[in-house]
């Protein structure tokens, strides 16, 4: 299948992709600003945005596409099973560190960036 058909019939699916991806980055904007999001941990952040983006294809495309409701069922139970695994382990869910860039989460960078071409004061 060429790229443009896939494409295609995701639209069918999905709706049009410049309508959809501004919905999905006005709701992020207004989830990411809420008083709760730097409490939140990385899965629960990441499950809310996902859902987002479930949401935004539901209200943009087909709310007969059973997928994307099964979809945001299972975000949600991941973010809950969260929940179980600090009770089983008896430690605290604690917040994501807020990294400037993608470098700040390893001590070693990655290959593409160890370079002397890209240094953290310049990326």
């Amino acid at each position: 299948m060429a790229v443009q058909d896939i494409l295609n019939e995701r639209e069918e699916k999905y709706g049009d992709f410049n309508a959809l991806a501004n919905a999905i980055q006005a709701f992020k904007s207004v989830y990411r600003a809420s008083p709760s999001w730097k409490q939140m941990t990385a899965v629960q952040r990441e499950s809310l945005e996902m859902e987002i983006v479930k949401n935004c294809r539901i209200l943009y495309g087909d709310p007969m596409h059973e997928d994307s409701w099964i979809d945001k069922c299972g975000y949600a139970m991941l973010a809950t099973e969260e929940f179980t695994k600090s009770r089983v382990k008896k430690e605290p869910m604690d917040p994501p560190m807020e990294p400037k860039h993608p470098i700040d989460l390893e001590d070693t960078p990655p290959k593409f960036l160890r370079d002397d071409s890209w240094t953290r004061d310049n990326g």
